[in-house]
């Protein structure tokens, strides 16, 4: 009769820790827990053979660790350039082992008790799997994410910004670098010179004389300002016998053309604290539609009015 109890009780502690090993055991016993086990088994007086083989079985779990590699940073394996901020990637860490893995079980050889009990640790030696999974993003054999710049713009070889088409440079500074995905290749690079604008006046320019009320033309010629501009205005200067501004007035009442001339008749009165003699420049501008300044400019000496 204990013969049979024994051999019930061992039965349904062999299925228990049977069961535990199906559901994956994360962690092994300890070493007090491996004498408590050995203890309760040999007061049963179980062959020693049967204790090693529980034991061994128990110790037998297979430890899976996961590595995953992600892009969430914009770095993954063989990126040298991040992909979502075009900035290189920090080298790679960590050395990979040519074979294997760290030696198992650990180098010191464990004791073989001369008498008594099984061996501890087991003799069977645990398997430990290691499945490595990589994430990483699909990119298009030209290093740019599958073609498109919506999701991830920068190509992971180079650096540069993925475009599928290139475009028309349109401003005055360089263009940055581009890469087209769909020819596998840099964009040009489109430098468009700075525009430059001026406006020079050609008369009357300084020294000619005229007479108060008197038809004269107004000449002016212009750089980089197209005949279609018609906000070219005119003023005429006062200046002391000094040569100190006092004020000025309108020419024409309204904007001319940019055509090079203009008929304007000269004054018969005076703002206060100017006088007649050579004390007279003009000033020729012209002005963009938003009314911003193309460009000026005045009389190189005075001229006068009698």
């Amino acid at each position: 009769m204990k013969k049979y109890s024994i051999g019930i009780l061992v039965f349904v502690f062999m299925l228990v820790v049977s069961l535990g090993m199906t559901s994956k055991v994360e962690a092994g016993l300890t070493s007090t827990q491996y004498s408590a086990l050995n203890s309760l088994l040999t007061s049963f007086g179980l062959n020693t053979n049967i204790i090693a083989n529980v034991q061994n079985v128990i110790a037998s779990t297979t430890t899976t660790n996961t590595t995953t590699t992600s892009i969430s940073s914009g770095c993954a394996t063989g990126y040298l350039f991040n992909i979502v901020t075009g900035n290189p990637c920090p080298p790679s860490t960590g050395t990979t082992p040519t074979t294997g893995g760290p030696s198992y079980p650990p180098t010191t050889t464990p004791t073989t008790p001369t008498t008594g009990g099984p061996l501890y640790p087991p003799t069977t030696t645990p398997t430990t799997t290691t499945t490595t999974t990589t994430t990483t993003t699909t990119t298009s054999t030209n290093g740019c994410y599958s073609n498109q710049t919506s999701v991830y713009p920068y190509n992971i070889q180079n650096g540069y910004q993925c475009v599928k088409v290139c475009p028309i440079a349109s401003s005055t500074s360089n263009q940055a670098p581009l890469w087209n995905a769909a020819t596998n290749s840099m964009c040009p690079i489109v430098v468009i010179p700075s525009t430059t604008t001026s406006l020079t006046v050609l008369a009357p320019n300084g020294a000619e004389e005229y007479v108060q009320e008197e038809t004269v033309e107004v000449k002016w010629s212009t750089t980089n300002i197209p005949s279609s501009n018609d906000r070219i205005f005119m003023l005429l200067n006062y200046y002391t016998p000094e040569g100190v501004f006092i004020t000025n007035t309108k020419l024409s009442d309204d904007y001319t053309v940019n055509d090079g001339g203009e008929q304007v008749k000269l004054p018969t009165t005076l703002p206060v604290g100017a006088s007649w003699g050579n004390n007279f420049k003009v000033t020729i501008g012209a002005l963009n539609d938003a009314g911003a300044s193309l460009g000026s400019d005045v009389s190189d000496k005075n001229f006068i009015i009698q």
